[in-house]
């Protein structure tokens, strides 16, 4: 289960970094509230 929640931060992490090379301000804050909502439901388990 916790193999699940590391790789889907990794993936947000990566998709914040692609955004930020391309300058997306849309991926950007898309992958910035992903990692809010991964990051809300990890810890409220």
């Amino acid at each position: 289960m916790k193999k699940i929640w590391i790789l889907g931060w990794i993936i947000s992490v990566v998709l914040m970094l692609i955004s930020i090379k391309e300058q997306d301000t849309f991926s950007f804050i898309f992958s910035l509230v992903f990692v809010w909502v991964f990051w809300y439901l990890f810890i409220r388990r």
